[in-house]
């Protein structure tokens, strides 16, 4: 637990950790603005010390068991009483604000499903719809993030719900139902079926008309949303975080730092896109010159 000043509380070991992750990202960003795209070193493959392989598929995987596990959990504690998760909760104790509790428990099994839900998706789609690229590289920050986030997005989301003691309030509990969830649960499912739509749109841009892999170069992709924004995709993971965010309220303080560092980091991320697309196409849709969709 850190002490901040009284009118912003107490920050838990969860909330530091996001505000870090921001702020790298924030000096990276303006690091990236005067010395120039970043991108351009992750699409030509460098190698080096501090460069590492992306390994998507294995990292949706361990989040796929992390989420999982989390999310049968609370269920369990929440629905059927049962207290055998102690050990959760004693590693929950340490890297949040014991006793602090800012969500209820039908807004925590809201928010977990979604979480396993969007884990799912991503997992799935890295298997049976990406085609990624055996040549790209990340540096340090690209590759030790997402790993950060895949270990610990599913504590962050439980860090502020009522402790896994098995005192939850049964089965299901329709009076602790309200529009947030009924909105949080539309926006996220309206948004990840888009997503979807654009994971194959990029998809395409590596296969030919029987849906072979015949190339693992990058290509500008063109149409629908791409003729808008430049990195749709991470314009969905920010609404789809801030959806599941509503689901447990606005006062889940280590949830909304989640959201921050997804926010900015995939705002640095499609600004780096965006300069290497303008580098490297003169052909790039007008609409994508413009100020507000230059951000994505």
């Amino acid at each position: 637990m850190f002490e901040l000043p009284s009118h912003l509380g107490q920050m838990s070991g969860l909330g530091l950790l996001w505000t870090s992750l921001s702020g790298a990202y924030v000096i990276r960003g303006i690091y990236q603005a005067v010395a120039g795209s970043s991108t351009n070193r992750d699409f030509a493959g460098e190698k080096g010390i501090l460069r590492f392989s992306k390994h998507p598929i294995r990292r949706h995987f361990i989040g796929l068991g992390m989420n999982g596990a989390i999310c049968i959990a609370a269920y369990n504690s929440y629905c059927f009483g049962i207290s055998d998760f102690g050990w959760l909760q004693g590693l929950l104790d340490k890297v949040s604000n014991p006793g602090v509790v800012t969500t209820d428990e039908m807004s925590c099994l809201v928010g977990c499903s979604l979480l396993f839900t969007h884990t799912l998706l991503r997992w799935y789609q890295s298997v049976y719809i990406n085609v990624f690229s055996s040549s790209c590289t990340v540096g340090l920050l690209d590759w030790l993030t997402p790993n950060l986030y895949t270990l610990l997005a599913g504590l962050t989301l439980v860090s502020d719900a009522p402790p896994l003691e098995g005192k939850g309030f049964g089965w299901f509990n329709t009076s602790t139902l309200s529009w947030r969830h009924a909105v949080g649960v539309a926006l996220f499912t309206a948004v990840s079926i888009h997503d979807s739509k654009l994971q194959y749109q990029l998809a395409k841009l590596r296969k030919n008309r029987n849906g072979h892999v015949v190339s693992e170069d990058h290509k500008m992709p063109k149409g629908g949303m791409f003729d808008i924004v430049s990195s749709p995709q991470f314009l969905h993971e920010i609404v789809l975080h801030a959806s599941i965010g509503l689901t447990l309220g606005f006062t889940h303080q280590d949830w909304w730092l989640c959201t921050g560092y997804i926010t900015i980091s995939q705002i640095v991320r499609g600004l780096g896109r965006q300069e290497w697309y303008r580098k490297k196409y003169e052909d790039l849709p007008a609409g994508r010159k413009a100020v507000i969709p230059y951000l994505l």
